[in-house]
């Protein structure tokens, strides 16, 4: 009670106080405070505890000291001073543990209040137990108020949100369902009920259960006026991006140029709800992947009417992907890619990964080099990092990783990015990315000879192991991860001649659904691709007409997609579809002489020279090699195999070199003898 008069100074205690601090003292039972001069503690918490067990009305004294310091605390406040900020604490800490039923419900209120704040400062510095604890103190005091909501409705939303947000911190993502319902049974307000929506859009997503994340979403956007079709059907879009392409909506530069920052709350709200519940609808099934175009084209037509804000990147972004995906316009589908790069650039770095992510994994490819995008990719890695936003910085590094290995550079830099970056997403806890990338990387460890305890076709070794990556896929929901899977086990078979495995894996692809915007990326025309090269190899050994039938029109119409992207203008689809057209003409073209077909397979070595892509001009040279050994000049094609060998090598694909010579061992002579030299 001396503490009324000012801090806790010998010179201000009553002189009884004072005599039993020196004695105590002494007794080193109090000890001088470490950090405030001429303060006290005690030497132990047992000292404490025997203390308060000598207190016969425990409760009262807490009481007692908590106003106290409320006092102080209130008169420090008005003096600006520091101390008022740590006293914060110990002031509801006394309070709470002093406090009687019996006390007014104004002191209650007062002193959920002050909870409250003390919940909100542990929350901001991370301390998600405490910030808990505190929150639920909170609103144990409110509960005795029976009309708490008519009353008290702004602190009951903030302590139950508080509460929310904490619990889920703290991994107790059930818990979160149960507190956010106080507000949804007792709220009619948009403002208090859409960020319980999105404590539940948060709470799914961080267990991983991404369509109730969308489902989430798709509520929280109904109390707000938005109502999109729960089927997805890209149809019912359509008419409208028609429209707008007829008649030239948002064709002139300056529409965008002299967008204005959005400033209305409720739309800013609305974008939020739309850009988490894309991101959580490209990780969920097909299903909610169908919903991605329509959230997107909605999030365009909000940034035409509103203004732009950060969310208006990925949605002039996917914008884009909705022109060049589902209306074939790759001409603005690559326009809007620029514009999103525009609205960046105004924006900052701090929204960088996401917007890398999207404009160079779907869009930039479609008019300009695959190298191009490498740097940028990197750049929204480590800007997302550097922000926190893990998610999208490591959707970056996965599409690199993609895009590194398309444009055919050495294998062994790839591998050892790939070991880093497998303890960045084992410590981030991004499995979920990892296993849609790890089926690629460890494909390319195998064709860089890395993997000698299994066999090369098989997806097993430093980056993942087949069997049990196939046990996790089958009991989630990882579509993305699925279709790595048989995507890489097909280019694996056909890199080693496996074609009956091959052939599995194709029709496994074939029987999968693909959304418009992955049927854009760089990887999807790989995959076509190689899918091409398997039917052709599987329509070769086909025994019965029906299915060497079925394999001709699937090579002929996986050779038409490639054909189609490269004429459209993605620079980087002219080998893929120069060796595939090449690798068609000679199951098909029956009447046209092997000179005029080997024609094609030495236009398509042309241009992967030309090009520079390791892989490519290895492919092209082994298989021209392989149909001029056979059907026009044995000499020459041996030469071509050698190119191939040697451009295998350059690649770091040892192992696919060293198969190569197991089936031409004319290759492992000309070996010798240069070793004889």
């Amino acid at each position: 009670e001396s503490g009324k008069e000012g801090a806790y100074k010998p010179s201000r205690l009553t002189p009884n106080v004072y005599t039993i601090v020196q004695a105590l003292t002494k007794l080193m039972i109090l000890v001088p405070h470490p950090s405030f001069k001429m303060e006290y503690q005690f030497a132990h918490d047992q000292f404490h505890r025997a203390a308060l067990a000598l207190v016969k009305e425990r409760k009262k004294l807490h009481w007692r000291i908590g106003k106290l310091l409320e006092k102080m605390m209130e008169k420090h406040q008005e003096e600006g001073r520091a101390e008022a900020n740590w006293l914060f604490y110990t002031v509801a800490e006394q309070l709470n543990m002093g406090f009687d039923d019996q006390e007014s419900e104004e002191d209650r209120v007062k002193l959920a209040s002050l909870t409250f704040q003390c919940g909100k400062f542990m929350r901001d510095e991370s301390a998600f137990y405490p910030a808990a604890a505190y929150s639920k103190e909170g609103l144990t005091l409110m509960m005795k108020i029976k009309d708490r909501w008519e009353k008290y409705r702004e602190l009951m939303t903030k302590l139950v949100l508080l509460r929310a947000e904490t619990v889920m911190c703290c991994g107790r993502t059930e818990d979160v369902m149960e507190v956010t319902q106080e507000i949804l049974d007792n709220s009619r307000s948009w403002e208090d009920i859409v960020p319980a929506f999105f404590l539940r859009i948060r709470a799914f997503g961080q267990v991983a259960q991404f369509a109730e994340a969308v489902h989430m979403g798709l509520a929280a956007l109904m109390h707000l006026g938005e109502e999109f079709p729960h089927n997805g059907d890209i149809s019912a879009l359509k008419p409208e991006l028609e429209e707008n392409i007829r008649r030239g909506f948002g064709k002139d530069e300056e529409d965008f140029e002299n967008l204005t920052l959005m400033v209305d709350k409720k739309h800013l709200i609305i974008m939020e709800v739309l850009s988490s519940a894309v991101f959580y609808a490209i990780r969920g099934t097909i299903n909610t992947q169908k919903l991605v175009p329509f959230f997107f084209y909605r999030m365009y037509e909000i940034t035409l009417e509103y203004g732009y804000c950060w969310d208006s990147i990925p949605a002039f972004a996917g914008y884009g992907i909705l022109m060049a995906g589902a209306m074939n316009d790759y001409e603005e589908g690559h326009r809007f890619y620029k514009l999103a790069m525009m609205l960046q650039k105004g924006i900052g770095p701090s929204y960088n990964a996401r917007s890398s992510h999207m404009a160079y994994g779907f869009l930039h490819h479609l008019k300009e080099p695959l190298s191009d995008t490498l740097g940028p990719l990197m750049s929204g890695y480590i800007d997302g990092m550097a922000v926190d936003e893990t998610a999208d910085a490591v959707n970056c590094l996965s599409v690199w990783c993609s895009h590194y290995l398309n444009i055919g550079m050495p294998l062994l830099p790839l591998i050892d990015q790939m070991r880093d970056y497998l303890k960045i997403m084992t410590e981030l806890k991004r499995e979920r990315i990892w296993r849609a990338t790890a089926p690629y990387v460890q494909l390319a460890s195998n064709l860089a000879g890395q993997n000698s305890e299994a066999r090369l076709s098989d997806l097993s070794g430093e980056f993942m192991d087949w069997s049990e990556m196939c046990e996790r896929l089958e009991i989630s929901n990882n579509i993305n991860a699925v279709r790595a899977m048989h995507a890489a086990g097909l280019e694996a078979a056909y890199w080693f001649g496996e074609y009956v495995r091959a052939g599995e894996m194709l029709e496994k692809l074939i029987g999968m659904d693909i959304g418009v915007g992955q049927a854009l990326t760089f990887h999807y025309r790989r995959e076509v691709f190689f899918s091409g090269l398997v039917s052709v190899k599987l329509y070769r050994n086909s025994l019965t007409t029906s299915r060497s039938m079925y394999y001709l029109y699937k090579a002929r119409d996986f050779a038409a997609q490639l054909r189609l992207c490269f004429e459209r203008g993605s620079p980087d689809c002219e080998d893929y579809t120069l060796i595939l057209e090449a690798e068609y003409r000679s199951i098909s073209s029956m009447f046209s002489s092997y000179s005029k077909l080997a024609e094609g397979y030495l236009e398509a070595v042309d241009s992967a020279g030309r090009i520079g892509s390791l892989q490519n001009i290895a492919l092209s040279n082994e298989l021209a090699g392989r149909y001029i050994s056979d059907n026009v000049d044995h000499v020459e094609g041996i030469k071509l195999l050698k190119q191939a060998r040697q451009a295998y090598r350059d690649w770091n694909a040892v192992a696919k070199a060293e198969h190569l010579e197991q089936m031409y061992t004319e290759l492992m002579e000309d070996e010798h003898e240069q070793e004889g030299t």
